[in-house]
């Protein structure tokens, strides 16, 4: 069964409320929800945020012993890493194509320059 963004949302929060000081790997959410594992981690990152805005994942970590609080803090800080390497992945990715579309435009303008030089020898050559 294929789950609504809203859905998951609040059953991962739910699911996250039951399970207090327990780290789950994002294969758990996302074999449960069949959904890619970018697609959860932009639900943890939604739930999170609003868990930040309204204070209650600091709530969470006020109860927390130190040890907890720390793993859930780093663990947070693991997601958000992730989502930025994925994006310096993504602009790494579209930075190579586009140097591979600049480096194919330069060759073809190097082809050309020659294809010039060459002609103007040949004319400079028959002429004399």
């Amino acid at each position: 069964m294929k789950w609504k963004r809203s859905e998951r949302l609040v059953d991962m929060t739910y699911y996250l409320l039951e399970h207090p000081h327990q780290l789950i790997p994002l294969t758990y959410f996302s074999d449960l929800y069949s959904s890619a594992k970018s697609s959860i981690s932009e639900d943890l990152t939604i739930v999170k945020e609003t868990f930040e805005e309204n204070d209650y994942f600091f709530e969470v970590l006020k109860y927390a012993d130190n040890e907890t609080a720390e793993r859930l803090s780093n663990y947070n800080i693991l997601i958000l890493n992730r989502q930025f390497q994925d994006e310096i992945d993504r602009k790494n990715a579209a930075a190579l194509e586009n140097a591979k579309k600049q480096s194919e435009e330069i060759k073809e303008i190097v082809k050309e320059i020659k294809k010039r030089e060459k002609n103007k020898r040949f004319i400079y050559n028959s002429r004399s």
